[in-house]
């Protein structure tokens, strides 16, 4: 038996199982409610700048506060006050609208002319000057009607009221009855009557701190509320807004 000779055969090579393809991350959804991903997640500097703009807005209302309640009491020359009240009685067939009328015409003769004029004389002051020193107002929807003088030196407030009081009676007072159209006389809208003689009032009229104070603050907060109203607009405006894919 002949041997068969060896001869070299190669194995072929095995392939090589295919790697499977890498795998696309998923991108992770954003839970409800929570912003998006891509947006810039919220730092330091919005918080600094509200400090910023509280810090302004704090200084402004402290000035404005400071300066009233400092002109007030530096400022302000020291008023005493009288005052004196009145009874004013409409006739009770007027209207309701007639009524108010006929009490706004009794707080227009006390402070007019007519009756401040005499007053200015026998006081040896100036006309303009007594004028700026009264009011007269009806107090509230009474027939109450209310007078009240202002000056440095409380005995001459208490005598500008006396003297007010008679000059204001005196041109009150009903005149005759006039006649009316059928002949028969028609009285007069209103009478008037002296319900508390002048009494000087206990505190001064001003200065007031606490109104002073008070006027003040509501300033500085409408001065503060626009100052940083006009901080913050313009950057809102030229901020751009995102778009979200």
């Amino acid at each position: 038996m002949t041997a068969r000779p060896m001869t070299n055969q190669t194995k072929p090579p095995r392939p090589t199982p295919a790697q499977p393809a890498p795998m696309k991350p998923v991108p992770k959804q954003p839970a409800p409610g929570s912003p998006p991903p891509d947006r810039p997640p919220t730092g330091t500097a919005p918080r600094r700048r509200g400090r910023r703009l509280f810090a302004v807005g704090f200084v402004i209302v402290a000035v404005f506060t400071g300066a009233a309640v400092g002109y007030s009491l530096r400022l302000q020359p020291t008023m005493y006050g009288s005052s004196a009240e009145f009874i004013v009685t409409p006739r009770p067939e007027l209207s309701d609208a007639a009524v108010e009328r006929a009490m706004l015409t009794q707080v227009m003769v006390m402070t007019s002319d007519p009756v401040l004029r005499p007053v200015a004389g026998q006081a040896a002051m100036p006309l303009p000057r007594l004028r700026a020193a009264i009011s007269a107002e009806i107090v509230g929807r009474s027939n109450v009607l209310h007078l009240q003088v202002a000056d440095r030196d409380q005995a001459r407030a208490t005598r500008l009221v006396v003297l007010i009081t008679d000059e204001y009676l005196r041109r009150a007072a009903p005149p005759a009855p006039a006649a009316g159209a059928d002949g028969a006389q028609e009285p007069p809208a209103t009478r008037s009557g002296l319900l508390s003689a002048a009494t000087p009032l206990d505190a001064p009229v001003q200065p007031r701190p606490m109104q002073a104070l008070a006027g003040g603050l509501l300033i500085g907060l409408l001065v503060a509320a626009v100052t940083v109203t006009v901080l913050i607009g313009p950057r809102r405006i030229l901020r751009p807004v995102p778009h979200w894919e």
